[in-house]
């Protein structure tokens, strides 16, 4: 049973396909890790602004 053409392109194309899956699955790995990370931070910013007025408010 020789390798046809058919079965090289088959091959390529699931590859290409199963490349596009992993680079979607990675890059929403990403954004979703970009976007806790600044939703962090912010919240960081928040709770320095209020122990500031916190500590304004005593004095």
């Amino acid at each position: 049973m020789g390798i046809s053409p058919a079965h090289i392109a088959l091959v390529v194309v699931l590859l290409l396909l199963v490349i596009a899956v992993v680079v979607t699955v990675i890059a929403l790995i990403v954004r979703s890790a970009r976007r806790s990370r600044a939703e962090q931070e912010r919240r960081h910013q928040e709770t320095l602004r209020a122990i500031r007025e916190q500590g304004s408010s005593d004095r």
